[in-house]
């Protein structure tokens, strides 16, 4: 038993194993893999996953996917609960993270379901992680991505400073149209994206070393170091120096 996490609730519909956990604060877990694909859905709290140098904040509404077998660390900000959801296929081995306001709004669901059960959960609950995992099939075929759209992505992990309109400007789309298109196909807003590449750009730059924190806050797009600052503790959980020093320990 371990009284860092607390298992409310289990159940099994279908293909699908459900699981209701809360994590102490402070919680972390080292590198580590499951046996099983699983969705994450955060109910409430939040928890800093890093996967392939790649480091992601997950708050209420945040969604993931993992695969079988893919090693990931995690470190749980405050007390945290989550939805597990296990599916018994591998047909879904090729989606990643994501947050998607459609997967989380099934998430509720299926959490108000377990917690209000009657003899016709069973067969709701089985209809509703079906939806659940086709929404995140959808999400994530290449097919639904339109070139135009994939260049956007490929620009928001480069330019930093791009704004919606000159994004749009290139694309020949109006902006609102674009950001509706992005939050579709992506799971995300635009600025969540480029907040989030902002912070994998300054966690590279760190582990590499060699710049002062002032230029690694140029050259990652924040407005100065004591934005930088704030940002990354508010995703890491720890100052930039901080978390320095301990990547320096680390390897010493």
């Amino acid at each position: 038993m371990n009284p860092h996490r607390t298992i409310l609730r289990t159940a099994t519909f279908g293909s699908f194993t459900i699981t209701d956990v809360t994590y102490a604060g402070g919680l972390t877990l080292g590198r580590h893999a499951h046996s099983t694909a699983r969705f994450c859905a955060v109910m409430a709290g939040e928890y800093r996953e890093e996967s392939d140098g790649q480091h992601l904040l997950c708050t209420p509404g945040t969604v993931t996917f993992r695969p079988a077998g893919v090693m990931h660390a995690n470190r749980f900000i405050g007390e945290t609960r989550c939805l597990t959801i296990e599916p018994a296929t591998s047909l879904l081995t090729g989606l990643h993270l994501t947050r998607h306001d459609r997967a989380f709004a099934l998430a509720k669901q299926i959490e108000r379901e377990l917690a209000r059960p009657d003899a016709a959960s069973p067969l709701i609950v089985e209809g509703l992680l079906l939806q659940f995992a086709g929404v995140h099939a959808r999400s994530y075929a290449a097919s639904d991505v339109p070139p135009w759209l994939e260049r956007v992505r490929r620009r928001l992990a480069t330019a930093h400073r791009a704004t919606l309109r000159q994004l749009a400007d290139d694309c020949g789309v109006h902006p609102s149209y674009l950001s509706t298109a992005f939050r579709r196909t992506f799971g995300c807003t635009v600025g969540e994206f480029r907040r989030q590449r902002r912070i994998d750009d300054a966690v590279d730059a760190l582990n590499r070393g060699g710049l002062p924190l002032a230029q690694v806050a140029v050259a990652c797009g924040f407005t100065d170091q004591s934005h930088f600052s704030r940002e990354f503790k508010r995703a890491v959980g720890m100052t930039p120096a901080a978390y320095r020093r301990e990547q320096v320990r680390s390897k010493s």
